[in-house]
């Protein structure tokens, strides 16, 4: 059973920032929003599949024109929006189950389009940091993350 959610939408702030840049695509599977993406080979809206690699930020939007809910994966074959993160903006997105953050540690792709804190920040690919103190449960949950392009504080 999924819980509530923590937050209710994707791009977390600052106000003044609600003009997102995004690639619009058909899905290439169902995917949780608030999940870190790529666009595959041929096209289509894919998790981002390499733990530790690199690639650019890009996250899952719910499909809110659609009626569907943060809590709701864009389906296999619908049309998906993919968020370019931007700096100075705030994102909640999917962090692996069981992961404990501190303020701005470092996060990379676990692989399976959530993110992870950096076991090897010499050799791993920051692409976010984390912007709250968090244990995440025993499920992939949303937590407020900014891009590495920035300093965070």
């Amino acid at each position: 059973m999924a819980l509530a959610p923590r937050f209710h939408t994707v791009i977390a702030g600052p106000a003044r920032k609600n003009d997102p840049q995004v690639i619009e695509a058909i899905m290439a599977a169902a995917i949780k929003p608030g999940s870190l993406v790529i666009l595959d080979s041929t096209g289509k809206i894919a998790v981002h599949s390499t733990a530790g690699g690199s690639g650019v930020a890009l996250v899952l939007q719910h499909n809110y024109i659609g009626g569907g809910d943060i809590r709701d994966s864009v389906p296999a074959g619908d049309i998906g929006a993919a968020i370019m993160c931007e700096d100075d903006v705030d994102y909640h997105m999917l962090v692996k189950a069981g992961d404990v953050l501190l303020e701005n540690e470092g996060l990379i792709s676990n692989g399976d389009g959530t993110l992870a804190k950096s076991a090897a920040p010499t050799t791993d690919k920051v692409l976010f940091f984390s912007r709250e103190k968090i244990t995440v449960g025993a499920e992939a949950q949303l937590v407020k993350v900014r891009k590495s392009g920035k300093a965070t504080a």
